[in-house]
């Protein structure tokens, strides 16, 4: 009989709730970051301060490095689930993410400690130091969607249930949000009469599907892994 979740550990399922918690609390940061980062004085007092507070470089930083942690412990408990199951080749594409992860972080990150808050606009406009940095960052994140379509397909064939499920969210999910961040540029570049007003509307529907959609694949990871009895 084929599994549709994995029994983890009274401590595993434990690290699982807290990534998990912390994984979704610093997400919904990023996404109201994208709202108040730039403070005007139009803005409510809260906004004003969640604004400052994130204007700091460091403040960034440590976000993206919180979220890459839980991301990895909650694989790597995955990960050791795959091999207590014997699915050796599934749980070596986790570990090639696992990889890939970290180190296209560290390499995203590591930088900006170094330059400070310039380095951004220089990568954006191509004269950032080190620019194979950025090349290996954008290549680590195409390595990465390349695995999880292949984990996509051994959990589909192999599991039913919630194992399935995670395993179809990991492209579905992808897919989803890249056919509605493309619908926003088709309506930005080649719709004419949209006011400002409704493009900033598309944009925000857009920022939110795109959270959605990053944070269901680890909620149903979550679910798909269940503690001992």
């Amino acid at each position: 009989m084929r599994l549709s979740r994995f029994s983890v550990s009274g401590k595993e399922a434990e690290v699982l709730n807290w990534s998990l918690g912390l994984f979704l609390a610093f997400s919904a940061i990023n996404f109201v970051d994208s709202f108040t980062a730039v403070a005007n004085p139009g803005q409510g007092v809260l906004t004003l301060a969640f604004a400052s507070v994130q204007s700091f470089d460091l403040m960034r930083n440590i976000e993206t490095l919180v979220l890459c942690a839980v991301r990895l412990l909650m694989l790597e408990v995955f990960r050791r689930s795959l091999t207590r199951n014997e699915n050796k080749s599934a749980a070596l594409v986790v570990s090639i993410i696992l990889i890939l992860m970290l180190s296209s972080t560290l390499v995203g990150v590591v930088p900006r400690f170094i330059y400070g808050k310039e380095y951004a606009l220089q990568v954006f406009m191509g004269t950032a130091p080190l620019p194979f940095l950025n090349t290996f960052v954008k290549l680590s994140n195409v390595a990465v969607f390349v695995c999880e379509v292949a984990l996509c397909v051994q959990l589909v064939r192999k599991y039913v249930g919630r194992l399935r499920f995670y395993g179809a969210s990991l492209i579905g999910c992808t897919l989803f949000a890249s056919l509605v961040n493309l619908s926003y540029i088709f309506l930005y570049s080649y719709v004419g009469g949209l006011a400002m007003s409704e493009l900033t509307i598309y944009s925000s529907i857009t920022s939110f599907v795109s959270f959605v959609m990053n944070v269901l694949p680890f909620i149903f990871l979550r679910r798909a892994m269940v503690t001992e009895d």
